[in-house]
C-alpha cells in the first residue's frame, strides 16, 4: 500500500502542475529552471533572490553601482578577476539570471565547508552573494552584518511562501512583473515589455536606433557647447572661480 500511495502522490504532483514559479514573470520562468541546474538551488530560491535584489526593476542601480535585476557590479560582470556576464548585457533579465546562477554555483562550491546541511548552505551562499565570500570565510558563516542577515532572512521567507513548491499557490501574493527604470527601455535590455526576448531583427533595429540617438545627442551637445563658447563673456564682477 505504501508504494501505491507514493505512486499516487507522484502522479498527482505531475497532474496538478506543481510549481514554485507561479508568481515569477512568465517570460523568465524557464531561465530560473535552467539556472537552478547551474546554481544547485531550486528555481524558487533564485526567483526570491531576484525579487529581493531588485524587485524586478530593470535599470535599477545600487549605491555601490550594481546594475540589473541580479545586481552585478561592472567588475563582477566583466572584470579581470570575475566575469560572470560572459560578454552579455547586464540589463537583459535573461542574461542576468544566467549570471546569477553561475555566481551562486561558484559560491556553493567555495563556501560548502561552512555549512552542515542544505539549509545552512543556502544561507551562507546568499550571504556570500550579498557581502562577498570573503566575509563568510572571515566569520565562518553568515557574517554579523544586519543588512546581510536581513537579506538572507528575506529570501528564505520568500522562497518558503511566495516561491514555495506547491500545487496551490496562495492568492495573497501579487504577480511579479518587470518594470523599466532610470531611463532604461525594454529595447535597451534586449526584451519586450513583458520580458520576452527581442528577435535578432528587432535587436538589430534597436541597436541602430540607439546608435542614431547617441549620435544625435552628441551633435546637440557639441552644438550647444560651441554656441555657449561664442556668446558667453566673462562678467566684470566675476570672482574667477
Amino acid at each position: 500500500m505504501g508504494g501505491g500511495v507514493a505512486g499516487l502522490a507522484a502522479t498527482y504532483d505531475d497532474y496538478c502542475g506543481m510549481t514554485e514559479l507561479s508568481y515569477a514573470p512568465a517570460a523568465l520562468r524557464s531561465d530560473f529552471e535552467e539556472g537552478s541546474k547551474v546554481a544547485g538551488f531550486r528555481p524558487g530560491v533564485l526567483a526570491a533572490q531576484i525579487e529581493t535584489e531588485s524587485h524586478w526593476r530593470v535599470g535599477v542601480v545600487s549605491h555601490q553601482g550594481a546594475k540589473g535585476i541580479a545586481q552585478f557590479t561592472d567588475d563582477a560582470w566583466s572584470g579581470g578577476h570575475y566575469s560572470f556576464g560572459n560578454g552579455s548585457n547586464v540589463l537583459n533579465p535573461h542574461d542576468a539570471i544566467a549570471a546569477q546562477a553561475r555566481y551562486l554555483g561558484e559560491l556553493r562550491t567555495r563556501l560548502a565547508k561552512y555549512a552542515s546541511n542544505e539549509d545552512e548552505l543556502q544561507d551562507v551562499v546568499l550571504a556570500g552573494y550579498n557581502a562577498g565570500p570573503g566575509s563568510v570565510e572571515k566569520y565562518g558563516g553568515v557574517p554579523p552584518y544586519e543588512e546581510t542577515q536581513n537579506y538572507v532572512k528575506t529570501i528564505r521567507e520568500l522562497a518558503n511562501s511566495k516561491y514555495k513548491l506547491t500545487c496551490s499557490p496562495e492568492y495573497q501574493f501579487k504577480q511579479a512583473k518587470l518594470s523599466f527604470v532610470n531611463g532604461v527601455t525594454p529595447a535597451m535590455a534586449g526584451v519586450h515589455a513583458d520580458g520576452t526576448p527581442l528577435s535578432p531583427e528587432e535587436s538589430a533595429s534597436a541597436a541602430a536606433e540607439a546608435s542614431a540617438s547617441a549620435s544625435a545627442s552628441a551633435s546637440a551637445r557639441a552644438s550647444a557647447s560651441g554656441s555657449a563658447g561664442s556668446s558667453v563673456k566673462p562678467s566684470a564682477t566675476s570672482s574667477g572661480r
